[in-house]
Formats: C-alpha cells, sequence, structure tokens
C-alpha cells in the first residue's frame, strides 16, 4: 500500500513552534501559568508520539514496498517525519527550560 494511498502523505500536520513569551501575549490573568505550561507540554508530547508513530508506520512501508516511485515517496515521508520529530523534541527541550526558568521566578525570594 503506498504512501498516497493509505492518506499519510496527504495529512496536514502542524509542526511549527511558538515562541513561548509570544503566546503569553493572549492570556488574560485568570490562567495561570503553571497550567498554561503543562498544556503546551502535554501537546508537544502528543506530537511527537504522532510522528513517531508515522515514522515507524513509513519505515515498515518502506521495508515492504517494491515499487521505486511508492518507496522514494515513503522514503520522504519518512525522513520528513523523522526531522518534525527532531524539531518537536527540540521545542520541548525550549519548553522545559522556559518551565525551570518560571518556576525560578515563582519560587524567587523576593516575589511578592
Amino acid at each position: 500500500m503506498g504512501a498516497k494511498v493509505c492518506g499519510i502523505s496527504c495529512r496536514h500536520r502542524h509542526t511549527e513552534t511558538v515562541d513561548i513569551s509570544q503566546s503569553f501575549e493572549f492570556l488574560g490573568p485568570s490562567v495561570s501559568m503553571g497550567k498554561y505550561f503543562l498544556d503546551m507540554k502535554k501537546e508537544l508530547l502528543i506530537n511527537i508520539q504522532k510522528e513517531m508513530r508515522i515514522a515507524a508506520g513509513a519505515e515498515k512501508m518502506f521495508s515492504v514496498t517494491k515499487d521505486r516511485k511508492t518507496r522514494a515517496r515513503v522514503k520522504e515521508l519518512r525522513s520528513s517525519s523523522e526531522k518534525k520529530v527532531k524539531d518537536l523534541y527540540t521545542s520541548l527541550h525550549k519548553l522545559n527550560e522556559e518551565i525551570a526558568q518560571w518556576r525560578e521566578e515563582e519560587n524567587a525570594p523576593g516575589k511578592i
């Protein structure tokens, strides 16, 4: 089964990272920063798992596909998905740094 037939290559996946400081501009005072960080982290982890499943499926399809054209498309899908996983892990790392920084600011002795 080719990538186009099963709809994997046609699926739209949003993996753009958003600068966290820009994301806070729309937040009102009623939304706690801790909950916001946890929600973002949860969303990133879900996206990482999804991309890893796509990459694993593409790897399986690549190993069983005999057609050259389909094999090339699946290889492209696999490499694209692996790149997205790396980008998402980078975003997760940045988010973890932001969370650590936020926790330090929350626990600072001069905080009112």
